[in-house]
């Protein structure tokens, strides 16, 4: 199981939760904020190997307190995608 997100020190307490809670499961926690596209790519290289996505949740998000024809593209609501160069 791969639990990413943008707090380390989170994810790793989760690991801890969910081994307690199971059993020494494999759990691979990976830092990296899906808003920057490098940082996307390089999660993507790390979590390549461990086989084929076979559940995906996506709780990524956003709150822009604009309306989005008025934000900047970087900080348009999370559509699935990584603001390209960062």
């Amino acid at each position: 199981m791969v639990i990413p997100g943008r707090r380390t020190e989170v994810l790793e307490r989760a690991r801890e939760e969910i081994d307690a809670a199971v059993g020494a499961a494999r759990v691979v926690p990976v830092g990296v904020d899906l808003t920057y596209a490098r940082q996307v790519e390089a999660a993507a290289r790390r979590i390549a190997p461990l086989g084929p996505v076979d559940v995906l949740v996506n709780n990524a998000g956003a709150v822009i307190p604009a309306p989005a024809d008025e934000s900047l593209p970087a900080r348009r609501p999370f559509n699935g995608g990584a603001v390209p160069g960062r």
